[in-house]
């Protein structure tokens, strides 16, 4: 995965900080497990439907468990006693989410190129890979260990 061949995908380089707009519409700082997530998740999309700010609901769940169980899982590496605090927001028809975890931090920089059949089946990056597919938005802060995720909620004109 260090060289950029014909089946990779280069990110930019992270932001400094998170960009947040509108207002915040949940909130939650606690120590959260894999065994935990799904409730969670569960609340924000419940939420996001009923402020019809919901498209592709398989999309958009799969987006958000995957930067929380990367949080989770590599970001505060399991332990029971490190936070993770998620800010939902929006404004208009256009929504975020952030999720920060106490971990080291992560610069993505070259994943595999799923959409190749020679590098479907490669190690690492799919979530990454499918975030970026899935959102309008992915966005690394800080030292990494923070993620924004954005979506732009498009409504049908009724002809």
């Amino acid at each position: 995965m260090n060289d950029i061949g014909a089946n990779t995908t280069v990110f930019p380089v992270r932001n400094p900080t998170a960009k947040k707009f509108g207002e915040t519409i949940f909130y939650l700082k606690k120590p959260l497990q894999i065994e935990t997530k799904n409730q969670v998740l569960d609340d924000i999309l419940a939420l996001l439907t009923k402020l019809d700010l919901m498209t592709d609901e398989m999309g958009i769940r799969l987006s958000l468990d995957e930067a929380l169980s990367n949080s989770i899982i590599h970001g505060n590496k399991r332990d029971p006693h490190k936070n993770i605090t998620i800010e939902v927001f929006y404004e208009g028809n256009r929504w975020g989410i952030i999720f920060e975890d106490e971990g080291e931090g992560f610069v993505p920089k070259v994943i595999p190129d799923f959409n190749d059949p020679e590098t479907l089946l490669a190690e690492g990056g799919r979530g990454v890979f499918l975030m970026h597919h899935y959102m309008d938005t992915v966005v690394y802060c800080g030292r990494g260990n923070v993620i924004e995720l954005t979506k732009t909620v498009v409504k049908e004109k009724n002809s």
